[in-house]
């Protein structure tokens, strides 16, 4: 019965569904309970293999866990392009953190993905976990003070965090 069954999938011949029908959505038995069960183990193959950085040809190999759990992102890149417009959350417009004006932090953390200074307007942008913040007329010390910390987000929730608002304190005027 078993073997009956196996066959009809794989055979379109001899199945009794209609034959303008595929095959994974015929209802035999056999076969409506082992498509999710070859999906998922595909899947689940294709992501350890990806997880442990294992080629073609390990992916048969790779069934300890420490392989498939051993590739972890540390921490975002920082990326330099040319120009680089940023939303800012509780400003009006866009602003370019890449124009000549702004300092980048150069370095980041897990929640400090970076940051940018500009100088001549005492303006910070800073992203944290992905969103983009702003703050106004922040001395050039405390840029430094941030630039030199070991902790980048404890340093930044002590001396920045709730202080220089821009609702307070004017946010300068850049053009798109």
């Amino acid at each position: 019965m078993l073997k009956s069954s196996i066959s009809n999938i794989s055979d379109p011949s001899q199945s009794q569904a209609k034959p303008n029908k595929p095959l994974w959505r015929r209802t035999e038995a056999l076969q409506v309970s082992l498509f999710p069960v070859w999906a998922l183990i595909i899947a689940a193959v294709a992501v350890s293999a990806a997880l442990s950085g294992c080629d073609t040809a390990d992916r048969q190999t790779a069934t300890e866990p420490a392989a498939i759990t051993a590739a972890t992102p540390a921490k975002p890149e920082l990326v330099t392009i040319p120009t680089l417009w940023i939303d800012v959350k509780y400003r009006d417009s866009r602003v370019n953190v890449a124009a000549s004006n702004f300092a980048p932090l150069g370095r980041s953390d897990t929640e400090v993905w970076n940051a940018w200074y500009d100088v001549g307007n005492q303006y910070m942008v800073i992203v944290l976990n992905g969103t983009a913040y702003h703050y106004c007329s922040m001395p050039s010390s405390v840029w430094a003070n941030l630039q030199t910390a070991p902790s980048l987000y404890d340093r930044y929730e002590t001396t920045i965090k709730g202080k220089f608002d821009c609702r307070i304190f004017p946010a300068p005027a850049y053009s798109d």
